[in-house]
């Protein structure tokens, strides 16, 4: 997953989302990797502290790593999130600005359950 200036409801939200769907599918290795594209070192180690999220790796992309970054995953720079499910490095499911509330958390936990099925 990818974040950029994403609003902090939705970042927790989707953080707390993945952590737990990472404990629900451990046994089939569900993995959760989101990267900061916006922000800084100590607000991530805070929310991550904040949130209790240590089962998944966040990341903080530079500035100079930025502009290839979103070339080489497809990623709109104007996007606020951009979600990718992928299994042998093939995308299977993407989302785009992730809003918290039920109709976009549950079509992300089908859409994982879809992958670990």
């Amino acid at each position: 997953m990818f974040l950029n200036k994403a609003d902090d409801q939705n970042v927790e939200a989707l953080l707390k989302l993945l952590s737990s769907s990472v404990k629900l599918y451990k046994d089939q290795n569900f993995r959760a990797f989101v990267y900061f594209l916006d922000g800084n070192e100590a607000q991530i180690k805070a929310l991550n502290k904040k949130l209790k999220t240590d089962n998944i790796s966040l990341s903080l992309i530079t500035d100079e790593e930025r502009k290839s970054t979103l070339k080489g995953y497809k990623i709109n720079p104007k996007a606020k999130s951009t979600i990718m499910l992928y299994v042998t490095r093939q995308v299977k499911s993407r989302m785009v600005n992730f809003e918290k509330g039920a109709k976009d958390e549950n079509a992300l936990k089908k859409a994982i359950k879809d992958l670990c099925s």
